[in-house]
């Protein structure tokens, strides 16, 4: 019975999911920014360790940035040719994101999403997060990502 369930999970981590994208003509460009909704923010800076890709089949490979970088504005990264299913950005410190009236702090370790169409646009929101002016309100800063 051990033999038949060590069969079954291995075969969930090597199998390819539906939403499996495949580059294999141009090297892909991610392409990362943050922005609300109400496009106020002026400013998101922290420190971005790499640009991780997700394997389809299990494993990532990771692209180093090592850099901060004001995602107010697009930041691009050439990544490899693969079977790609998600990327993450792993951020080395806490992201200052401001309009100038308001601040807060998003001090996660990395931040994921899933590859659902090529080219790809995603985004999520950047929860939880600090808040360290009195003043903010409305929606949460959100990370945009394209993959192309």
């Amino acid at each position: 019975m051990r033999s038949v369930r060590w069969l079954v999970l291995t075969g969930l981590f090597v199998s390819t999911p539906a939403f499996a994208w495949t580059w294999f003509d141009n090297l892909p460009v991610v392409s990362v920014r943050i922005n609300r909704s109400t496009n106020d923010v002026t400013s998101a800076v922290g420190y971005v360790e790499d640009i991780r890709m997700h394997k389809c089949g299990g494993g990532f490979t990771d692209y180093p940035v090592d850099q901060t970088i004001d995602l107010k504005n697009a930041f691009t990264k050439t990544v490899g040719t693969g079977d790609w299913c998600g990327v993450s950005v792993r951020w080395g410190s806490n992201v200052a994101i401001t309009n100038g009236a308001w601040t807060v702090q998003y001090s996660e370790l990395f931040t994921a999403l899933p590859i659902d169409s090529k080219p790809a646009t995603m985004n999520t929101a950047l929860t939880p997060y600090d808040v360290t002016t009195p003043t903010f309100s409305g929606s949460a800063p959100r990370l945009y990502v394209t993959v192309n």
